[in-house]
């Protein structure tokens, strides 16, 4: 799919949303308890109601708090009528410009969802390279690692977490067509994205983790097209903007 330059991370917003002090805990309170929160409770909720949430990540989606799934522009209604699914093939938006209560997203409207830009999706390219090991080189690995922690990096940033505790990679870009491969940390800070200023510095960054990550993207399926043909002699390559189901 074309990215999506205007998420600003609100994902990380939807996993900490709490409506109501009876709202249930969002999955990721098991996790990240420890966190402490930069912004209020209050100013959470504003920002996932302010425009809501525009993620395509199923799995990011999964950790979303049960009141926040209503939120997100892209979804599947378990309930839509026949209708709905026609005119959305499949993709319902409300009244609101929102799925609803039950919007899920499933394995198969990953393949129609997933773009280049979300900060998961380049992230995912170090599962992709640890899976097409030992086939593919040890700089590339670290390739697909720097775009993974450069993503991971701006994904606390903008997050609604206080992370000045922590360490990070220091920023750098995609330059010439390769990588410039990250050797000092910093001190994390804050993308404050519920600000225009931040939204900005969060598309910026995000512009950049994209440009290296469809480097490392590129490189990992030409050897993946390279084991399919010298492995199991199959001479069909995959083409990175079509991608194929159940390939």
């Amino acid at each position: 799919s074309e990215p999506i330059l205007y998420c600003h991370g609100m994902h990380e917003w939807a996993m900490l949303y709490r409506p109501t002090p009876d709202s249930p805990p969002p999955p990721s309170s098991q996790y990240q308890s420890h966190l402490p929160l930069r912004v209020s409770q209050t100013t959470i909720n504003e920002q996932v109601e302010r425009k809501g949430v525009r993620c395509t990540h199923i799995d990011a989606l999964r950790f979303f708090a049960p009141e926040a799934r209503k939120w997100n522009h892209f979804g599947r209604l378990e309930d839509a009528t026949d209708e709905a699914r026609d005119d959305f093939d499949g993709f319902d938006l409300g009244e609101d410009g929102m799925c609803g209560k039950d919007a899920t997203l499933t394995r198969e409207d990953q393949l129609r969802l997933e773009q280049k830009a979300c900060l998961h999706a380049n992230m995912d390219l170090f599962k992709m390279a640890l899976r097409l090991q030992p086939f593919i080189s040890s700089e590339l690995l670290i390739e697909a690692l720097s775009v993974a922690l450069r993503a991971r990096t701006l994904d606390v940033e903008a997050s609604p977490y206080d992370v000045s505790g922590y360490e990070g990679l220091a920023w750098g870009d995609a330059v010439g067509g390769e990588l410039r491969i990250a050797k000092e940390t910093r001190q994390l800070g804050a993308v404050e994205v519920e600000t225009e200023e931040g939204r900005k510095v969060y598309q910026q960054r995000q512009i950049e983790v994209m440009k290296e990550g469809e480097i490392v993207r590129k490189k990992l399926l030409d050897a993946y097209n390279a084991l399919l043909e010298n492995v199991f002699g199959i001479d069909e390559n995959i083409d990175i903007d079509k991608p194929i189901i159940n390939r």
